[in-house]
């Protein structure tokens, strides 16, 4: 199995990204609901969905899609976004909003530290064969202990000179 470890501010939404507050956010969000078929999308806070919806980066998504299929490769969220949605079935609903749910297996338990909750991920499940993180944070400290799959988003999202050292890192033997 191969994984990214996925953060989402910075790397899928970008800071300076406020479209949100400029729609219906709650229009727009039961919209989506029945687009999807999915009542449960009305269960997100509207800003959070309207965050997902609007203001994630279309390049950025599609970036993480074309590593997805070109990998074959599941998500396990490390992101903030998961103090707020435990549940990964809820975190699955902003995927769904661009058809990549079905890739998002896990998020990582809370211990305050990434890299630590990363090496705890990789501990409890040995089937994972190869991973990257894909994050626009320094201060997790991924350069020291994760320095060969470890991919900063420098420029506020996930662009194509990141995915393709993505690229390279899921298809490393």
């Amino acid at each position: 199995m191969k994984v990214i470890f996925l953060d989402i501010d910075g790397v899928l939404q970008p800071e300076y990204s406020q479209k949100r507050f400029e729609i219906d956010r709650k229009a727009e969000q039961k919209k989506m609901a029945e687009k999807l078929n999915d009542e449960n999308i009305l269960k997100l806070n509207e800003y959070d969905f309207a965050a997902a919806y609007v203001d994630w980066h279309k390049e950025a998504v599609e970036n993480l899609r074309r590593l997805i299929l070109e990998t074959n490769s599941v998500i396990v969220i490390v992101s903030n976004w998961k103090a707020f949605y435990k549940d990964v079935n809820m975190m699955k609903l902003f995927f769904k909003l661009y058809n990549l749910d079905q890739y998002v297996i896990a998020n990582t338990v809370d211990l305050q530290t990434r890299y630590l909750e990363i090496q705890k991920y990789l501990e409890e499940h040995p089937e994972v064969e190869n991973f990257v993180i894909i994050d626009d944070a320094y201060e997790y400290d991924y350069k020291k202990h994760f320095p060969d799959n470890y991919v900063t988003c420098n420029h506020g999202y996930f662009k194509k000179e990141e995915y393709l050292k993505a690229l390279e890192i899921l298809n490393r033997k």
